[in-house]
């Protein structure tokens, strides 16, 4: 948004209207530098632009910024303070920090699936048939819209099993081997005995209905028109419920930065940023449709 001239300058006229800004929080802000491993061109002059437009109530001081990320290196991030600080351009406080910490999570497990492709048969191969049939045919892998419908129709069947994952995950045995394995990864010997990793997942968490405890987050890389975009997903996931809700960075409609924090499974585009309050991560299923 801040790469629109009109939305700069609404932001700007706000504080005419008694409305200010304290802190300017930038989620993913790895992007910002063009070294990091995701660098986007909508992230540059990022810091000169909330500096410029989003205005405090008392003009001699600057807007504080917060620049959160799990996934850079120590020299991404100082990378980040310069691009954020406009190349010089604006100086940073001397006690600016740049923490780089484990993000190793005990409330996180991970499930990697192998998702399997239905290939279309190459149209080329023996076509004379010369080949004895028992030899196999070959298939065309370079088809990848089979690739994609194929991750799609995966996690269409998948959602129904999660439940039954996730409550394996509750067993004694299975508690103790996690804080086990995560002492040794983290090479302690932390007392996180009374840490309570229970949570209640019921077999029907995506059903509708007027409140949800748990819910699953699809993250898509892209909006639509492919197996792995945020609307074809939400549009095949809608036969486990009504209430799936959709949210993209950006979009041609009205309703496209918007999501109903009501919806069972929120499918969204990676440009949303999306993360899950500490407090709600346990029971936290997310599937990322481009890596399964």
């Amino acid at each position: 948004r801040l790469c629109i001239f009109k939305f700069r300058e609404r932001l700007k006229t706000m504080r005419d209207m008694n409305v200010y800004f304290a802190y300017g929080v930038i989620d993913e802000v790895h992007c910002v530098s063009e070294w990091g491993h995701d660098f986007r061109f909508s992230y540059l002059h990022l810091g000169r632009n909330l500096y410029n437009y989003v205005l405090p109530k008392n003009l001699e001081k600057r807007l504080t910024l917060f620049g959160l990320t799990a996934t850079a290196s120590f020299d991404v991030l100082a990378d980040v303070e310069r691009e954020l600080s406009g190349n010089g351009a604006f100086a940073l406080d001397a006690d600016t920090i740049v923490r780089y910490e484990n993000t190793n999570r005990l409330e996180l497990q991970y499930k990697i699936e192998k998702v399997p492709v239905e290939y279309e048969a190459d149209k080329y191969f023996d076509q004379k048939g010369l080949l004895d049939p028992s030899l196999g045919k070959a298939v065309n892998i370079s088809d990848k819209w089979a690739v994609y419908n194929s991750k799609r129709d995966f996690l269409n069947k998948y959602v129904a099993q999660i439940p039954t994952y996730a409550n394996e995950l509750q067993t004694e045995t299975a508690i103790k081997r996690i804080k086990t394995q995560f002492n040794e990864r983290q090479n302690t010997q932390e007392n996180n005995g009374k840490i309570n990793l229970g949570v209640d997942f019921p077999i029907d968490f995506y059903k509708s209905n007027n409140e949800y405890n748990q819910a699953g987050i699809v993250f898509c890389p892209h909006k639509n028109k492919t197996g792995i975009s945020v609307n074809e997903n939400a549009s095949s996931l809608k036969e486990y419920t009504s209430q799936v809700g959709t949210f993209m960075g950006s979009g041609d409609s009205d309703d496209a930065d918007e999501i109903d924090v009501m919806d069972s499974l929120p499918i969204v585009d990676d440009l949303a940023g999306m993360s899950v309050d500490d407090a709600n991560a346990d029971p936290a299923e997310e599937f990322k449709t481009g890596t399964l």
